[in-house]
């Protein structure tokens, strides 16, 4: 788990991180991102206020290797304040595994104009990927994910103070409220999966 304090509001940090076809001019090792299916939901108790799903293809670059994968992400925007993410397990990724969670609350010393985010990611390989690409994977890359974000967030709103377009008052603003993840990984949330795709 990395936590991470930005000097921009919630919605700003939102922005950036729902940019997911822009992820190649800000993710580092990112070559290419682009969604492929968004499926819109009725937030209710029934889906743990679920408001969308957002499937992207992702594919990232090491030397001498390029890895591609999909993401199913589920947004909780406005209930959980938070994002969390598996595999698409319908399509065939060059990761064996991936899950995590984005949850985002404003500052607690400075709600109107700085954020808090956690983040927190799992990934299991195949043992064809050598282990510099593992190493980077599951360690470089926590911290890397929320420095990112720290950094376009801020030139972001930098920008829009600049041009008069920040208003912190945001309708994205939420009051903190306690995450509810639920982060199937594994080889269980496949089979389950493809156990309903059965039935």
């Amino acid at each position: 788990l990395v936590v991470q304090d930005v000097n921009a509001p919630t919605h700003v940090v939102w922005g950036r991180i729902l940019d997911y076809d822009n992820y190649a001019n800000m993710v580092p090792k990112t070559i290419d991102s682009k969604n492929y299916k968004i499926v819109p939901h009725k937030p209710s108790k029934a889906n743990n206020f679920l408001e969308k799903e957002i499937y992207t293809r992702m594919k990232v670059g090491f030397p001498m290797l390029k890895l591609e994968f999909f993401v199913r992400h589920y947004l909780y925007l406005q209930q959980h304040n938070s994002l969390t993410w598996t595999l698409d397990y319908t399509k065939e990724s060059d990761f064996d595994d991936s899950c995590g969670y984005w949850y985002i609350i404003p500052h607690p010393d400075d709600p109107d104009v700085r954020t808090r985010l956690y983040y927190s990611v799992g990934v299991s390989m195949f043992d064809w990927v050598p282990k510099f690409v593992v190493d980077f994977m599951s360690s470089k890359a926590l911290t890397d994910a929320t420095a990112w974000v720290k950094k376009y967030s801020e030139l972001e709103w930098e920008k829009m103070k600049k041009d008069g377009r920040a208003n912190a008052s945001s309708s994205a603003e939420q009051k903190p409220k306690e995450p509810m993840f639920a982060l199937p990984f594994g080889k269980r949330k496949r089979e389950e999966e493809e156990r309903l795709a059965r039935e």
